[in-house]
């Protein structure tokens, strides 16, 4: 123990004044006559006998109230062992978790008004001079460097809900990174948050014994939570007229068991798909919405449930395209196959264009769902760079070689989709023997092999190498184990290669039952070109396709209530949009400007991340901080955080103390002179 004012302690030279009154008594008795006083003397000895006893007492009071009074001027102080503060400047780095968690409520004020109240106690208890940092989930330039106190104040008053979500772990690296680059001697680092379990990340958390850090917990009064976690669709390409249906997964959060619960999904206000749910406590459903599909274009829905009083997950927006024809391209040299004509023209689910080799628009490449290189004599470097482009945007396409071509023709384009080469033409006979029926082309055709099909066979074919390292897998091979008919993934697209021609004086492949199904199928994509939803605060980056136009324009989101100039950038032929600063979930379409018209729609959602809304025990907490080397404690609103702070860094102040002790001793004093008798 240490005095902030020791030489206030010389007034202790005044306690000997009360002693000196004490012992030597300045009254002059007074002298009263009694005629027989042999009665008196035995009460007389006990009232003496009380009097010392009660002068010492009253002595001892005195005493005690006025040490105690030159002990509060003097000011005690109860040091710790191993003082935190040394004298220096300090960096202070606070992060306040602004995320919808926060939002909860502890005695009808929420918890991120009482994490900015405990910043600000915080901030007090360091000297004016030091350097502070405020931190939030949005990360704002202000918020990456250091700032007095007054401005950090002006800061933690701006703060407000946001749907952006970070992990523990990358709080800590970034609060790591800041105070390392403070020129600050002394660095402290405060994460204020309630700690639920899915921030609270402790097992990637890395020690920096540099820096002295506090985990400050502030528990709400959290409530059972259903939230609407994701959806999806089976198909890849949603034909006009064929139903949709949408699966949507909901969890239940909460300790209860939810009973009688109603999803829905409405487009423009009005109601397009019912169904109910009942969900056990911490499970999930998957519920299915079957939703009409007869307009083409995009069309948007919202998925809607009732749940009271977290309701940020309770919507959730999607947004798919409808297409009414599936474009197809058929590149012709000489002239057209009339097999493939007749298989795309009669049916209404494709919409064929033909073009000659010399007449091709490359540019209009990516537009197309299935392109057909239908037996080309030559391939140049601008078709063979074209289609690597539309490839990679998410088109097909289909290699159909002839039988009289140089095989060098397709070795070039072939080597570079699929790192195959072709040998010399072969002509002899071939039979169809195996079929992959892993093959996504036959995964919903049949689940074995036919025994009454009649295979393809033919008279000719090209003789497939396949290259180390390549991922093209064979659909159907011949007797020999000769692939026939080939695919590779390559960029969003698939690439398809035949080694024979579709031409009936060489083989039967264009008039058997596997042609039309499998040309079909290989229209369809492989994976999912548009997304249903994005989410607020990630890391999703919209994709639209360029738009050619007169002048240079930047894309913008558009709803009915606001328009936005999101950030974006041009890569090659597309505009990607980032949805990191953006904050508004909704509906909307992408335009660039020129017209009303949309170039997509999109539906924006917020994270679900946090509508689980467990939070870590106290003991795990403890647990997790032991381990990774940092401190923590559960504060509530009326916890001061300043007065903590300050006693830990210089001591435990004791002049408080001193003062009620001597008020209580002159109050015995005063009980002693009144009551003693």
């Amino acid at each position: 123990m240490s005095f902030v004012y020791p030489a206030f302690l010389w007034a202790l030279g005044a306690l000997s004044i009360p002693v000196i009154v004490h012992l030597f008594s300045f009254r002059r008795y007074k002298i009263i006559y009694f005629p027989n006083v042999s009665f008196l003397q035995e009460v007389k000895k006990e009232s003496d006998s009380r009097t010392r006893i009660k002068h010492w007492l009253v002595l001892a009071s005195r005493l005690l109230a006025l040490a105690f009074i030159i002990f509060a001027f003097a000011q005690p102080v109860l040091n710790n062992k191993n003082p935190e503060h040394k004298k220096g400047k300090k960096a202070v780095s606070i992060y306040i978790d602004n995320s919808f968690s926060m939002q909860s409520l502890q005695n009808d004020v929420s918890v991120l008004e009482t994490a900015k109240a405990k910043a600000r106690e915080i901030i007090s208890a360091y000297a004016p001079d030091d350097d502070f940092q405020i931190m939030t989930n949005t990360l704002e330039g202000i918020q990456q460097r250091f700032v007095n106190r007054e401005q950090a104040n002006q800061i933690i008053d701006e703060i407000k809900p946001t749907p952006d979500w970070r992990k523990l772990s990358e709080l800590i690296s970034l609060q790591n990174q800041f105070l390392s680059q403070a020129e600050a001697p002394r660095r402290f680092g405060y994460i204020l948050s309630d700690f639920q379990r899915s921030f609270a990340d402790f097992e990637v958390v890395r020690k920096d014994t540099t820096i002295r850090r506090e985990l400050i917990r502030l528990q709400g009064n959290y409530e059972n939570n259903v939230s609407i976690d994701t959806c999806w669709i089976d198909k890849p390409i949603l034909l006009k007229g064929e139903p949709v249906n949408v699966y949507v997964k909901v969890s239940n959060h909460g300790t209860e068991t939810v009973t009688d619960g109603r999803l829905s999904a409405e487009q423009q206000g009005q109601v397009k798909a019912l169904a109910n749910y009942t969900i056990p406590a911490g499970t999930s459903v998957i519920d299915t919405l079957t939703l009409s599909n007869h307009t083409p274009g995009w069309n948007a829905y919202t998925l809607r449930i009732q749940d009271y009083p977290i309701a940020f997950d309770d919507t959730y927006y999607i947004t798919f395209e409808t297409v009414d024809k599936i474009p197809v391209l058929l590149i012709n040299d000489a002239q057209s196959n009339a097999y493939l004509t007749a298989l795309f023209s009669q049916s209404q689910r494709f919409n064929l264009t033909q073009s000659p080799l010399t007449a091709i628009k490359y540019d209009m490449l990516e537009h197309y769902r299935l392109i057909v290189l239908n037996e080309p004599g030559t391939i140049s470097g601008g078709l063979t760079e074209s289609l690597i482009k539309a490839v990679n945007a998410g088109a097909n396409i289909l290699v159909v070689p002839g039988s009289r071509s140089d095989k060098s023709v397709y070795n070039n384009l072939l080597s570079t989709l699929m790192k195959i080469q072709l040998a010399d033409w072969k002509q002899t006979e071939w039979q169809t023997d195996a079929f992959n029926l892993q093959h996504p082309l036959f995964s919903d055709l049949f689940l074995s092999k036919p025994r009454t099909m009649s295979l393809p066979k033919g008279t000719g074919y090209y003789p497939v190498l396949i290259s180390t390292g390549s991922q093209a897998q064979s659909i159907f091979n011949a007797t020999a184990g000769q692939a026939m008919c080939l695919s590779a993934n390559y960029g969003k697209g698939q690439v398809f290669f035949t080694a024979f021609p579709f031409n009936k004086e060489l083989n039967d492949f264009a008039v058997n039952a596997l042609f039309a199904p499998i040309l079909f199928k290989m229209c369809m994509p492989h994976t999912f070109s548009e997304r249903l939803a994005y989410l607020l605060g990630s890391s999703d980056i919209i994709v639209v396709p360029a738009v050619t136009t007169s002048r240079e324009q930047l894309l913008k989101l558009k709803n009915d209530k606001e328009e936005l100039l999101p950030q974006q950038r041009v890569s090659g032929q597309q505009t990607q949009i980032m949805t990191t600063a953006l904050n508004n979930t909704g509906i909307y379409s992408v335009t660039d400007g020129s017209n009303d018209s949309a170039l997509k729609k999109i539906a924006l959602n917020y994270n679900r991340s946090e509508s689980d809304i467990a939070c870590h025990t106290e003991d795990e907490l403890e647990s997790f901080a032991t381990a990774s080397g940092i401190r923590w404690f559960s504060v509530s609103e009326k916890t001061n955080l300043a007065q903590f702070i300050s006693e830990r860094a210089d001591g435990i102040p004791l002049w408080k103390y001193c003062i009620t002790f001597a008020l209580a001793f002159l109050i015995i004093e005063i009980l002693l002179l009144k009551f003693f008798r």
